[in-house]
């Protein structure tokens, strides 16, 4: 394959971006998008992209990847590509390139509603509309790089292969990231779109976007109880515990007790944790599950 591109990316290479990948892919598949992003990176800069860790996705929780995208928004310090494919919704197939205003932090993923709450939270410099369709990767093969235009004879010789225009998060998106974190203008994959476009993410008070390790929830919205005040834990209507607000150390209340308190992740958010204990395993709660809170004295 030609090694002539329309651009020298070295004068970029000052401004690379680590990759962080937020994903509900978690099997073999995403061991396949790895490998044809580090493939990628090889070939438009003879280096290796930094790909963190994945960030992994509840299966088709689109508000738990939003969660995660607006935490990983937060705790970057450091320039990052903030790449997400979750759980493509059936009627919404567009796909967005943002950046956030003031920070070196670009978003790339489907418009799902995955991007709502960090656009509701910051400013962006742009917001495109992707508009690559011809994927780069065709039956395990580079065919052209990002940044380049398709081969003339591209149709002829692969519009018949159907088989990779299911994962196009491994053979479009994951490669487009790959450019955005060198240095590659957002202009060379998308066309500039409206904020009004972005997707709302369909969430309630109370609903559980996250559990820990520990089993500790991570609860969308805030409570204004004072500390010590004992609460009631509904689901449903049906009561299933209760708790105690606090707002001091966790750790320092009685092991096993339920205690509710300000969010350890992001503003405007509660946290339920069991002490040296398993929460969400003891009361059988969920990703999307809605609790209600009702103060009882």
């Amino acid at each position: 394959m030609s090694r002539v591109f329309l651009y020298n990316l070295n004068k970029y290479m000052d401004d690379t971006k680590t990759i962080q990948v937020i994903t509900d892919i978690t099997d073999a598949s995403y061991n396949e998008m790895f490998a044809i992003m580090r493939g990628v990176a090889k070939e438009l800069s003879n280096d290796s992209a930094t790909i963190a860790p994945v960030a992994p996705v509840q299966e088709f929780s689109i508000t738990q990847g939003a969660f995660l995208i607006r935490l990983l928004a937060k705790s970057y310090i450091t320039p990052v590509v903030l790449f997400a494919n979750v759980s493509p919704h059936e009627t919404h197939k567009t796909d967005v390139i943002g950046k956030i205003k003031g920070k070196d932090i670009i978003f790339i993923g489907s418009n799902n509603g995955l991007f709502d709450w960090i656009t509701r939270d910051f400013d962006l410099d742009y917001l495109a509309q992707i508009n690559v369709k011809k994927p780069y990767v065709v039956d395990g093969r580079l065919i052209y790089l990002p940044g380049n235009n398709p081969p003339e004879n591209y149709i002829s010789r692969f519009g018949n292969k159907t088989d990779y225009l299911t994962f196009s998060a491994h053979t479009i998106y994951g490669p487009i990231a790959v450019a955005l974190a060198l240095g590659m203008d957002y202009k060379k994959f998308g066309d500039d779109m409206s904020i009004n476009s972005i997707v709302p993410l369909e969430i309630s008070n109370g609903e559980i976007v996250h559990i820990d390790n520990y089993g500790n929830a991570k609860i969308y919205g805030s409570l204004k109880f004072s500390p010590g005040t004992k609460i009631e834990l509904l689901v449903n209507g049906k009561k299933i515990s209760e708790a105690q607000y606090i707002n001091d150390r966790m750790m320092s209340h009685p092991t096993k007790s339920f205690v509710v308190y300000p969010s350890t992740s992001l503003l405007n958010m509660v946290d339920l944790a069991n002490i040296r204990g398993n929460a969400c395993k003891q009361l059988g709660l969920k990703i999307g599950d809605v609790i209600a809170f009702k103060n009882i004295g």
